[in-house]
């Protein structure tokens, strides 16, 4: 799995490439397949004229692995969500969010109800 991120707002551009919780030989050549397409993309939208100014590399590299992407979903102290009772420690940790998961489900329910609109 890749993920590319980059618009006008951003910064720069960034491709997440396999981390350091896979083989070594996928991690190898998701960050050798993060490389060339970086090679190839940013230079296209660089010039494309589409953007207000011209992406550079963030990080310095454009590259980062995954632990962005894979960090636990329980990032506060309440293993229960305190709006919707659901047990956070059952929720999977990777991708979470990115996939329309238990997580975000649940944060969802809980902005809901903390505002009265469920």
């Amino acid at each position: 799995m890749i993920s590319i991120h980059f618009d006008a707002g951003s910064g720069g551009i960034l491709v997440l490439h396999q981390g350091n919780d896979v083989p070594p030989p996928f991690q190898r050549h998701s960050l050798a397949y993060a490389r060339e397409y970086l090679s190839g993309v940013r230079p296209a939208l660089n010039q494309s004229g589409m953007l207000p100014y011209d992406l550079p590399l963030v990080f310095g590299t454009g590259l980062s692995d995954d632990r962005l992407l894979y960090a636990t979903p329980v990032r506060s102290t309440h293993r229960f969500n305190p709006f919707t009772g659901a047990d956070r420690s059952k929720f999977p940790a990777r991708y979470a969010l990115l996939q329309g998961g238990l997580l975000e489900q649940d944060y969802a329910q809980g902005a809901l109800r903390y505002y009265h609109l469920s």
